[in-house]
């Protein structure tokens, strides 16, 4: 597990961030040109985003959404690991949406 944005965000004695992290778009050209689409995502949850922003998704959105949930769903069906990431990640989404 590598979750570099919780550890450097919740190591400071100054920051006990516990909200949710949401990435900035990862449908820009400099990412999905790099990495990909699905690896990006993969790698920003694995960073330890809680949510990610797909915004420029193309003519067909639907298809490009559902293609990146099965290459995330084939990671979780490997990885205990990231299953708990994903329930975590839930956690915090939901209890940010209660706090209001």
């Amino acid at each position: 597990q590598n979750l570099i944005l919780i550890d450097a965000l919740g190591s400071s004695r100054l920051t006990r961030y516990t909200g949710p992290i949401i990435s900035d778009d990862l449908t820009m050209g400099a990412i999905t040109s790099r990495y990909g689409l699905d690896n990006a995502v993969m790698q920003a949850v694995r960073a330890g985003h809680d949510a990610v922003i797909l915004a420029n998704l193309g003519s067909d959105p639907m298809a490009r959404i559902e293609a990146v949930i099965r290459h995330v769903a084939g990671w979780l069906r490997d990885d205990l690991d990231a299953v708990m990431r994903f329930s975590d990640a839930g956690d915090r989404l939901l209890a940010q949406k209660r706090s209001g």
